[in-house]
């Protein structure tokens, strides 16, 4: 008996062994299944404050402190780990070096921001809402603006705290000129001018496709999704170059985002003018070609290609697993698309602006902007255009826009056509708006409000002054004119 009770022994410890190896698995699996998830991240800066926000899956314990020697401010997530690296943020104008992620230890994930010189912070917690999930805030502020919850002086002990109640206001949108140090003393000399206290016109970049979604595929394998958040984030170069633009990225990074929370990103997290979708065309013909620059449509595609593109980008969301065609039309939609009416006509001034300098960088499939349903473009409060920036599908066209100097050049033709609409039709209470009064004033120039009927040739000959002036001092490059659009007359 006792021969055969050994035997029984040292066949179930093998047994015994395997199912403890499982249970050790299964509970290191559900306990990284269990961790918070930071899953993307962004930033912005006005109102003399510098804000970072971080997407999480779940609320979690935060600590944040100081180091010194270099200035340092840590912030430690509880039982937390990145899905993937933290983007590149636009640090220009915030008083941060760079921003670093790692985990010192297996239950924490931490975020440092190296800082060029001492800042007070705050942190918050905020709940989902709208199509944002849960968030964690980090608001930096100058040591003289109102009082915070910290500074950056001495290191205090770490420790977790219980997470915050969840805030019920949310991040304010950039409305004003980044205010450096540098910027508020300009300002105070400048008190008497009316520039000092204008606004920049915000414009949001939004890099088609991402994540699961790579859009069309090259010839030689290059994804849409890459190349042209590379061309979104030279244009954010670009246009923080310009003096009067503000510009923010849609997506910084590698992930999806269905079409319409694109659009409700620029609206109620910027607050923005303008919106600026870029993408890569592609065509079952491989030897399609040229840039295109379109806005929404609601009665039709201008052309067959322009409608075959449309359905291609529409179908983003379907990839992400929402129809977006699912119900019937309801009063709100009907309301909106009456609402949209009054942008088309902007929106197509700015793309022809664009579409302008794009010529000078490529060839155009088009000269002129097209139409078609773009449901990104459905925007009734921000001028909406898509710039398609060559074929992807044209093997050609691809070697292109995967180099970083054509990257750069359309990216500057964006930039370009951007600003130039502005001067030529700028927005009240903007920095473009007052520069041109400021002209104005400072050449004691008259004004005429463009009527039906009138010609450039009608009023110069109206002001006895030449075309080839009333053209440069307005900016204008064509005989073409806009209803309503204030032309300076220059002195005779």
């Amino acid at each position: 008996m006792s021969q055969v009770f050994t035997t029984q022994i040292s066949f179930f410890k093998p047994l015994e062994c395997i199912f403890t190896s499982l249970l050790v698995v299964f509970l290191v699996l559900s306990s990284a299944q269990a961790a918070t998830q930071v899953t993307g991240a962004r930033n912005w800066v006005g109102g003399g404050k510098q804000q970072f926000v971080f997407d999480v899956s779940d609320h979690t314990k935060v600590s944040s402190f100081s180091l010194d020697k270099p200035r340092r401010l840590v912030l430690d997530l509880k039982n937390t780990q990145f899905r993937k690296p933290l983007p590149q943020f636009n640090l220009r104008g915030t008083d941060v070096i760079r921003v670093r992620s790692g985990s010192p230890k297996k239950t924490v994930g931490r975020i440092v921001f190296d800082l060029k010189k001492q800042m007070a912070w705050k942190v918050t917690q905020l709940d989902a809402k709208g199509p944002y999930g849960k968030r964690v805030l980090l608001e930096l502020f100058d040591q003289a603006g109102k009082p915070q919850t910290a500074a950056l002086t001495a290191r205090p002990k770490p420790a977790f705290s219980k997470p915050n109640k969840p805030a019920a206001a949310k991040p304010s949108p950039v409305l004003a000129p980044v205010a450096t140090a540098s910027a508020r003393t300009s300002a105070r000399k400048a008190k008497t001018t009316a520039i000092a206290s204008s606004r920049d016109i915000i414009v949001a970049i939004d890099a088609g496709h991402g994540g699961k979604d790579p859009g069309a595929i090259g010839h030689r394998g290059a994804k849409e999704k890459d190349i042209v958040l590379a061309i979104a984030r030279a244009t954010l170069k670009e246009m923080n170059k310009v003096k009067g633009l503000k510009p923010v990225l849609v997506r910084d990074g590698d992930y999806f985002i269905h079409l319409k929370n694109r659009r409700d990103i620029a609206r109620k997290e910027y607050n923005a003018d303008v919106f600026i979708s870029i993408h890569a065309d592609s065509f079952k013909n491989k030897q399609a070609n040229g840039a295109s620059v379109f806005t929404l449509s609601q009665n039709g595609a201008s052309s067959a290609t322009a409608k075959y593109l449309a359905n291609k980008e529409n179908m983003a969301d379907f990839i992400g697993g929402y129809n977006p065609g699912n119900g019937s039309k309801s009063l709100s939609e009907t309301i909106l698309t009456v609402a949209m009416d009054g942008v088309l006509a902007e929106s197509n001034r700015v793309g022809q602006n664009v579409l302008n300098e794009m010529g000078g960088v490529s060839r155009l499939h088009k000269r002129h902007v097209e139409n078609a349903g773009f449901l990104v473009l459905k925007n009734p409060d921000m001028l909406s255009i898509l710039v398609e920036t060559g074929f992807i599908s044209n093997p050609g066209e691809e070697k292109k826009l995967r180099n970083k100097r054509h990257q750069r050049k359309i990216a500057k033709a964006i930039a370009s056509g951007t600003s130039r609409y502005f001067n030529d039709h700028p927005i009240p209470g903007t920095y473009f708006a007052k520069k041109r009064e400021q002209q104005r004033l400072k050449n004691k120039l008259a004004t005429h409000v463009v009527s039906r009927g009138d010609t450039l040739s009608a009023i110069a000959n109206r002001y006895r002054v030449s075309m080839t002036s009333l053209k440069r001092v307005n900016e204008i490059q064509t005989d073409r004119l806009h209803v309503g659009k204030i032309l300076l007359i220059p002195k005779a």
